[in-house]
């Protein structure tokens, strides 16, 4: 591991430049981009090398500034995803914003959470984790995981397996998300457990 490369790398700001405490939160990395939350954005940059300085992109919330927006990120082949939802606040905007665009898309819904009677779902994308074709939601809130996937321009749902295992609604099930390949790991803290998917 070598850090001199970002040390070096004059595009990269301090806290004490940017006078933003939050900048660096949250953070995502993939291949050959890193994205880093701030006050009420989210810095993109691309790594040149490790001898350049990085290509920053700024990127805001579509309609209006945000203390939550980037509260959780994730990075991929797809683009960028951000999430301005804690688990304290009630939202169900994920913002995705394909890869080279600076245009924002909202992420479908699920009819269940989209219903006109439910104004909103208790921490709603809190957390998510993203494959190159993928994207997963966490829900602690209800208890619950979304998984959606990227095929011919379109997203679908991929409905999850308990296995007569479901998780109560106690157990903060999607606090914690990581997916690699076709396995989604899925932390339940209230529970003390964790739930692993093979998501082929």
């Amino acid at each position: 591991w070598k850090t001199s490369a970002f040390s070096q790398a004059t595009a990269v700001p301090s806290v004490s430049q940017y006078t933003e405490t939050q900048y660096g939160k949250t953070i995502a990395i993939s291949d050959s981009q890193i994205a880093v939350k701030s006050a009420t954005a989210v810095h993109l940059y691309d790594i040149d090398s490790a001898t350049k300085p990085l290509r920053e992109q700024t990127i805001k919330r579509p309609d209006r500034a945000s203390a939550d927006f980037g509260s959780s990120l994730g990075l991929s082949a797809l683009g960028l995803f951000v999430s301005e939802n804690t688990q304290q606040s009630i939202g169900r905007t994920i913002w995705w914003y394909p890869k080279g665009s600076q245009e924002a898309q909202a992420m479908p819904v699920p009819s269940r959470y989209s219903a006109t009677n439910q104004p909103g779902v208790l921490g709603y994308g809190s957390t998510l984790s993203t494959t190159d074709t993928r994207i997963a939601l966490g829900i602690p809130g209800q208890a619950d995981v979304v998984v959606i996937e990227r095929a011919s321009d379109t997203w679908q749902e991929l409905r999850l397996d308990h296995r007569g295992q479901a998780p109560s609604q106690s157990s903060r099930f999607g606090a914690a998300l990581a997916m690699d390949g076709n396995l989604l790991a899925v932390g339940a803290p209230g529970e003390g457990s964790i739930y692993v998917y093979d998501c082929k």
